[in-house]
């Protein structure tokens, strides 16, 4: 059975790239009609076949799994179409995970997931443990995709992982040791339709956290996060009003 892999943007390039190398056969399918000679003489030596302009549902015979660009959403119809035929779809962040989990080589996986300030706290996290002496990897919705860094990544690695709503949607098994949920204001609201559809969608990272795993939350807001899924302990940060009037 192949993979088709939805998008030719940054992230659907690397899973394709991955799978391909693995030995996987796969397909990559995306909405331009034009991927440049580059691409595809790159996606040529890599054994990738491209289908452009368009989704046909041919494709789908003789698929196992689909994997989706975060920006694709799983109403798109081909993905409808996927999904209504038995064929689960699931992101780039959940391959990597699922590649990650099965080596077993002692990594550790940190996300962070919010409104604003993601790919900043992302990156200081990851600047904090590399210079305490533990490989870390920034990676995800920041710039490099979490399966690329997870393929060149060493044993105990601490993967820091910026997760958006977009790719959120599409995690099935993903876990994550510690998790952060910063804030959230209106964004993003053309694709989730609501402000709470777009906060489930980020609460999607405490999901498969379990009582050992931390929570990292703000005090402030507990109304965003009081109800999440996933057993992992609450490390809140900031002032709540009351501790801020209380010290003066």
């Amino acid at each position: 059975m192949r993979t088709v892999v939805m998008g030719a943007g940054r992230s659907g390039l690397a899973a394709a790239r991955f799978l391909a190398a693995q030995g996987q056969p796969v397909v990559l399918t995306d909405s331009r009609p034009d991927p440049g000679a580059e691409l595809e003489l790159d996606l040529a030596k890599a054994g990738i076949p491209g289908v452009w302009g368009s989704h046909p549902l041919a494709l789908l015979e003789g698929c196992g799994e689909l994997v989706l660009s975060p920006g694709i959403p799983r109403t798109a119809p081909f993905v409808a179409e996927a999904l209504s035929r038995g064929i689960p779809a699931i992101g780039e962040v959940e391959l990597a995970h699922r590649i990650l989990r099965g080596r077993g080589d002692g990594s550790r996986v940190l996300a962070v997931t919010g409104t604003n300030g993601k790919s900043t706290t992302t990156d200081l996290v990851a600047h904090l443990l590399r210079v305490s002496g533990l490989p870390a990897a920034a990676c995800g919705n920041l710039g490099t995709p979490v399966i690329e860094a997870v393929a060149t990544g060493v044993p105990a690695t601490v993967y820091v992982v910026e997760l958006s709503s977009y790719q959120l949607e599409s995690v099935v098994g993903f876990h994550a040791e510690g998790a952060a949920f910063l804030n959230l204001t209106p964004d993003h609201l053309a694709r989730h339709g609501t402000l709470e559809a777009y906060r489930r969608a980020k609460l999607r990272v405490f999901e498969r956290q379990d009582a050992v795993d931390l929570r990292v939350v703000p005090a402030a807001h507990p109304e965003w996060w009081q109800d999440a899924p996933g057993a992992g302990r609450d490390a809140r940060f900031g002032w709540t009003p009351c501790e801020a009037w209380c010290d003066g």
